[in-house]
């Protein structure tokens, strides 16, 4: 990313494909020292730019101080060699880099969410709610709950015998007809051998508050499960099709095989493939919708008597009234949860939530209407009061955690 190109993003003169591509950059966190320390050496530069001259905006006025504030503290205590150890009597730039600290955050990726916020996406429907950045601390977290350690998944053989796999150790756990059903040092679940009789069906579920479970088939296709997903399916595959379903979500990346199709079902819709790899988002009871994305190859979609194909970069979204398809999707964000990461790209908070639930195996209450979006990645390994903190950076939010209830309020 060169110079003019941030230069014209911090001036507000990007087009809206411009900004999201530069947005996108400063977002990844592969490039987080980059952009510190870009910030750092053009910061007078930066700093005397008139970011709010053609919005007119009070609000963008009041986050522009608070950027500065932040980014001028990291500056502050570079020059003084300070070290971010919060003494008896600290200073109130002490004070802030030390909430910073504590919580993981970055002064750019503060800086993004701002920028962000206000200039990308802002999605603002109530006209007498203000946001800025603030970093003073105004919530406390009396209890908190970690990032989940282990995959709490759990495998029903056909018969109905229950294997709780974070309980088993790696190896051969079960053996069905003439396939063996293991799991490696990584925690995958693995399917070998053929069975020629008759189809026999496992069903692994994959907990709210479980790390996400890989399952590798018989016919060597590869299945990441997400948390709250149930996913049925053959030990082997038997006939001119293979046939698996879903409730929930699910990665697939599907083993070529011209003369037996794939198929992933979810109540009447139906996911076609011969090899391919996409993202089935299919929740039952939140929305009633599916969410098909293609990353490679080509899919079809079946849903009574429509029938749909996919490109690469497309989503193509299904409920009881209608169906959406979008073009160039940024499938990275579809995909995060299959990287341990949260990306939110103009998320509304009920959105970003349910995600907060599954990951964290919460309850969520909602005390006020929060009419925003937020802008953000963070990992899904952080404990839920950072992944809070940090969205109440923006200040029009705010949470309590009360045992494994989550309120969400103004």
């Amino acid at each position: 990313m060169d110079n003019s190109r941030l230069q014209k993003f911090f001036q507000n003169a990007c087009s809206p494909s411009e900004r999201k591509e530069i947005l996108q950059w400063l977002l990844d966190p592969k490039n987080d020292f980059v952009v510190r320390s870009w910030m750092k050496e053009h910061w007078d530069e930066i700093n005397g730019l008139d970011v709010i001259s053609s919005l007119d905006n009070t609000e963008v006025e009041q986050l522009w101080m608070s950027i500065q504030k932040v980014i001028g503290v990291e500056l502050e205590l570079e020059n003084q060699s300070l070290t971010p150890i919060l003494s008896k009597t600290p200073k109130p730039h002490l004070k802030i880099w030390q909430q910073l600290k504590t919580i993981g955050i970055a002064a750019s990726l503060i800086f993004v969410i701002g920028i962000a916020y206000f200039i990308y996406q802002p999605k603002k429907l109530n006209n007498n709610t203000s946001a800025e950045i603030t970093t003073n601390g105004k919530s406390f977290y009396h209890n908190d709950i970690n990032a989940p350690k282990n995959n709490t998944s759990i495998l029903v053989l056909e018969g109905g015998t229950k294997i709780y796999l974070d309980n088993v150790r790696a190896g051969l756990i079960a053996t069905q007809g003439n396939v063996n059903i293991t799991k490696n040092k990584f925690g995958e679940i693995a399917y070998q051998g053929l069975n020629t009789n008759h189809l026999i069906y496992n069903t692994i579920t994959v907990p709210k508050g479980s790390k996400i479970q890989k399952v590798l088939l018989s016919d060597g296709s590869a299945i990441f499960l997400n948390a709250g997903t149930s996913f049925t399916f053959p030990i082997a595959f038997i006939g001119n099709e293979r046939r698996v379903t879903i409730n929930g979500e699910g990665y697939f990346e599907i083993a070529k095989n011209k003369s037996k199709p794939f198929y992933v079902n979810h109540n009447d819709v139906h996911v076609k493939v011969l090899g391919t790899h996409f993202n089935v988002n299919a929740y039952s009871g939140e929305s009633n919708e599916v969410k098909v994305t293609l990353l490679e190859g080509s899919v079809e979609i079946i849903k009574g008597k429509q029938q749909r194909l996919l490109k690469p970069g497309q989503t193509l979204t299904l409920n009881d009234s209608k169906v959406d398809l979008n073009d160039g999707v940024d499938t990275s964000k579809t995909t995060a949860w299959k990287n341990e990461q949260f990306y939110f790209d103009g998320d509304d908070i009920h959105t970003i939530m349910s995600q907060v639930e599954k990951v964290y195996n919460v309850n969520v209450v909602y005390n006020d209407a929060i009419n925003y979006s937020f802008v953000a990645k963070l990992s899904r390994n952080e404990s839920l009061s950072t992944i809070l903190q940090v969205l109440e950076l923006t200040n029009v939010v705010h949470f309590k955690i009360e045992g494994n209830k989550v309120i969400v309020s103004k």
